[in-house]
């Protein structure tokens, strides 16, 4: 199995936030697009259904050079620091692929 990188983190936005969460969300996928000499930037962010305010994103990345090239980028940061300041907890992290799995399911057409 090809070795896989990926970013991921937990953001818990302050109450009456959100829309300025999901704008400087969208302003760090445009920093990190414009990190020098970096892969094509791919991002997802979903939301707890049960509790709005709860965050999740995730994003592929090619190897841990990119990542640790991404998170020294001057922009990147300020972007990051315009997130974090929305939220009262925030988790970020980086991840590698150890397992993947696929099983065909019941489902009858």
């Amino acid at each position: 199995m090809k070795e896989n990188y990926y970013t991921h983190a937990l953001w818990h936005v302050q109450e009456g936030k959100t829309e300025a969460f999901l704008q400087a969300w969208q302003q760090f996928g445009k920093a990190l697009s414009q990190v020098p000499n970096s892969p094509q930037v791919r991002g997802t962010l979903i939301q707890n259904i049960n509790d709005p305010l709860v965050f999740y994103s995730f994003g592929p990345w090619e190897s841990l050079e990119d990542i640790q090239a991404m998170r020294s980028d001057e922009n990147v940061r300020k972007a990051l620091s315009s997130i974090l300041e929305l939220c009262s907890e925030a988790e970020p992290g980086q991840f590698k692929t150890v397992m993947q799995l696929e099983f065909p399911g019941s489902r009858t057409p």
